[in-house]
């Protein structure tokens, strides 16, 4: 599924790649030398009309290019004129996968100013959890989030006459900034989140509510559905299981993780599945089982009645992450230390090749990409054709590396 989501990004796009496994900036001080001097790892930025080293940030009229020597070869980007390009990095940042919970039972909610808070966990000990909103009455105070036991706190910041100042975009960061308060509850924003938040005093979250237990005969579904990007429809995963006497709700929820991961039934056999499933007493909780698959989760007969889906995390491919770093590499076309303008037309096949594949899967990376828009003028005079290219260097970001020189080439 991961896979199939990062093509989906990558569709009809042109793409060099650059990924170091442990890179230095050149010492050499031309392309030539480079050519000859420069050991495996060994990265630089060139002037593509001296072929001198880039030491420097790049101008809008300098056309440059970047190299690399790697599995004994040297491997080079297409020239690209500095006005033509938009520059971006990010730095390594941890994929996520998906969690979603399902309870059985009511989330118990609260709303205070433009700030919605909703009990992590379904049930009536959701109902023992309070919120304070705090004018600390001082100058120049700090915003800033405090959780004692089941009791959040929000010290709202202030300015120099002693004024509230925090914002519910600014609150509902900091709350999401705090891991002792995101293991209570989930926040949401409502209305409009530019209005400075006032002070309110402690109140506790409301209207949760336990399961009803099951009735022999009742029905009890769930419904998971594949959201992850691709090239084919999005499949669904369903389970029912029906109540029997002397049933509890920690048998309903049991029998449905199991009925998730069998690899044998006929529901899931010669299926790819996509989310782990683990049980409590009184919740599942499904965990994808790749990074970049995404999922919707649908209850059905009587857990819909009494069940409630919790996200609990987002899923995120993050940045650097080596399995996306090997297929920029696979996606990506590069071409050996020579002096043509491929891809123009007078390219021959071999003139470009691909690096072998990351032997240190385990690193994490700096991602660097340029976007090089080149714009031609057509035949018509109000039309003109522009061509994209994308450009990127994985950097490693934990060793030796030369972020500090593309840092301030690139201009970061």
């Amino acid at each position: 599924m991961f896979s199939n989501s990062f093509w989906k990004t990558l569709n009809e796009k042109r793409i060099q790649v650059l990924v170091g496994l442990a890179v230095e900036y050149t010492d050499s001080t031309t392309y030539a030398g480079f050519l000859t001097e420069s050991v495996e790892g060994e990265i630089g930025f060139f002037n593509n009309t001296t072929g001198a080293v880039l030491t420097g940030a790049i101008s809008a009229t300098t056309t440059f290019f970047a190299a690399l020597k790697r599995d004994g070869r040297v491997m080079k980007m297409t020239p690209t004129l500095g006005s033509e390009v938009t520059k971006s990095k990010t730095a390594y940042s941890a994929p996520v996968k998906q969690v979603t919970d399902v309870f059985l039972g009511t989330a118990a909610t609260l709303t205070v100013g433009n700030i919605v808070y909703t009990a992590r966990d379904a049930g009536t000990d959701g109902n023992s959890i309070t919120v304070t909103v705090v004018d600390p009455a001082g100058n120049n105070a700090a915003l800033s989030i405090g959780v004692v036991g089941n009791d959040i706190t929000v010290n709202l910041a202030t300015d120099g006459a002693s004024a509230p100042t925090s914002t519910g975009t600014q609150v509902l960061a900091a709350l999401q900034a705090s891991a002792a308060a995101m293991l209570l509850v989930e926040v949401a924003g409502t209305g409009t989140m530019s209005t400075v938040q006032a002070a309110a005093a402690q109140a506790s979250l409301a209207g949760g509510a336990n399961g009803t237990a099951p009735v022999a005969g009742d029905e009890y579904g769930i419904v998971i559905m594949d959201l992850t990007g691709a090239m084919q429809a999005f499949p669904t995963y369903q389970y029912f299981y029906v109540a029997k006497t002397g049933d509890t709700l920690t048998t309903v929820i049991t029998n449905l993780k199991n009925q998730i991961n069998s690899t044998t039934s006929v529901d899931n056999k010669d299926r790819d599945l996509i989310v782990d499933a683990t049980s409590a007493d009184d919740f599942l909780t499904l965990t994808a089982k790749e990074y970049g698959t995404t999922f919707k989760v649908l209850l059905r007969k009587k857990l819909q009645e009494i069940g409630t889906v919790n996200p609990i995390a987002k899923a995120k491919i993050g940045s650097g992450y080596y399995t996306q770093v090997k297929m920029l590499e696979e996606a990506g076309d590069i071409f050996a230390g020579v002096t043509t303008n491929y891809p123009e037309n007078h390219a021959t096949p071999e003139e470009f090749g691909k690096p072998a594949s990351l032997v240190l899967a385990a690193n994490t990376y700096n991602m660097y990409m340029w976007t090089r828009v080149a714009q031609e003028a057509s035949r018509t005079p109000h039309n003109v054709w522009h061509n994209m290219q994308y450009f990127s260097i994985a950097v490693p970001s934990n060793g030796t590396n030369p972020s500090a020189e593309i840092d301030t080439i690139l201009g970061f």
